[in-house]
């Protein structure tokens, strides 16, 4: 089924507005067991900060369990990066926007500056480039 790209700007639209709530409900449905969670909150009660890697197919849980932890993020250029930086935003995150084709050197120099300032970085280092 091919959308048109006026049903996909609708479907963004719609996505922008309701998905970190829809989100918030389906993760506080999922049973979480942390292994080695100890080691982050020693980072964080020490003020140090730490990188949080996690797949693609992972990402929302990953940046849900770091959420108001001064965390930093990449995300795309793309249409659909609008729709996951709205989320990411709203769970307090520094949200970078770049990618390999658009942006990537002033994004990279930004999540250096960032982590030189003390921010936390969360990524997933399988994207499509």
């Amino acid at each position: 089924m091919n959308l048109s790209e006026r049903q996909k700007n609708i479907l963004r639209f719609v996505g922008l507005k309701i998905a970190s709530s829809l989100i918030n409900v389906l993760l506080k449905t999922v049973r979480i067991r942390k292994i080695n969670s100890d080691v982050i909150s020693d980072l964080e009660n020490k003020k140090q900060n730490f990188v949080i890697a996690f797949w693609h197919g992972s990402m929302l849980l990953g940046w849900y369990l770091h959420k108001d932890k001064n965390c930093s993020s990449l995300v795309s250029k793309s249409k659909d990066g609008d729709i996951l930086n709205a989320i990411l935003e709203k769970w307090n995150y520094r949200v970078v926007r770049g990618s390999s084709r658009d942006g990537g050197k002033a994004a990279l120099e930004l999540m250096l500056q960032l982590v030189n300032d003390g921010f936390s970085l969360a990524i997933t280092p399988d994207g499509p480039t």
